[in-house]
């Protein structure tokens, strides 16, 4: 525990005294971090406090929400020794190539603006975004359809953003370990490797939720005969992918999540008109 607090406290800290928060980003000066560090050193007297109670507020509500997901899943898991959840992460694509062509603050506003996108969208759908590693992001939900659609719905908003280029999306089902706030195991392995395979704007499941999704009759033109159809609103597609060979989990099956009468992302244009945003 004390390490993980260590941790995030130490990024916060961070934070507080980089120049983007103290208002000194973008003016050129070598000393810029510096500069930072003194500017929030003459607001601490006014800032410290503030920041002190707003943490403590943060703390108690993320407390609240991990206990309610902890009974919850205690309640569901019906002697089982790992929670089910869907496990997702999205990667922006070109990211490496993207830090060597822009300036330092305008890359830290496309990883902030990355991390505002993502978080936003995770948590309206009912997810949970469990950390950012630079231009990744990774997030649990425990509701597999609503999993789906925000893997979707990520694709969707940073394909439209101006300042975003497309991001790859990988989602995988299965019982999953859970350590200090962490996810590990094969469902999370599985997802992280599915990740570097898919296309520009593409979202990628494993067979496991594809078939979770077609039990719950959530994929139109799937399922029993004699089934109610999913609403338009609720209806997903799939389309297979020939099976993969993923390291160190063997030959696996994948599918490529969709919207009903989409034909899924052009890679290649998708991808150009990214980069002419973005040059």
């Amino acid at each position: 525990l004390a390490r993980v607090i260590g941790t995030s406290m130490a990024r916060i800290a961070d934070t507080e005294v980089s120049p983007a928060v103290t208002g000194l980003a973008g003016t050129g000066r070598p000393d810029d971090s510096v500069l930072a560090a003194a500017r929030f050193i003459d607001l601490a007297p006014t800032t410290l406090p503030a920041v002190a109670r707003l943490l403590e507020f943060a703390w108690r509500r993320h407390l609240q929400a991990a206990t309610a997901r902890a009974m919850d899943l205690r309640r569901r898991r019906s002697g089982a020794a790992s929670p089910v959840l869907a496990l997702g992460f999205a990667d922006m694509v070109g990211f490496t190539l993207l830090s060597q062509q822009l300036a330092q603050p305008e890359l830290a506003a496309v990883v902030s603006r990355f991390e505002q996108v993502a978080h936003d969208t995770v948590t309206a759908l009912g997810g949970r975004v469990v950390k950012m590693i630079g231009d990744e992001a990774m997030f649990v939900c425990d509701d597999p359809a609503a999993a789906a659609r925000i893997g979707l719905r990520l694709a969707e908003v940073c394909a439209a953003d101006d300042l975003l280029s497309d991001v790859r999306v990988a989602l995988a089902w299965g019982p999953v370990l859970v350590q200090d706030g962490d996810f590990f195991g094969p469902v999370v392995n599985l997802a992280s490797r599915m990740v570097m395979v898919a296309h520009p704007g593409a979202v990628l499941i494993s067979d496991e939720l594809r078939a979770e999704l077609e039990q719950r009759r959530l994929l139109a033109g799937r399922g029993p005969q004699d089934a109610d159809p999913p609403s338009a609103a609720e209806a997903l597609a799939v389309s297979a992918l020939r099976p993969r060979t993923v390291k160190d989990l063997g030959r696996v099956q994948l599918w490529v999540l969709l919207r009903p009468q989409s034909r899924g992302p052009e890679p290649q244009r998708r991808a150009g008109r990214r980069w002419e945003r973005l040059s």
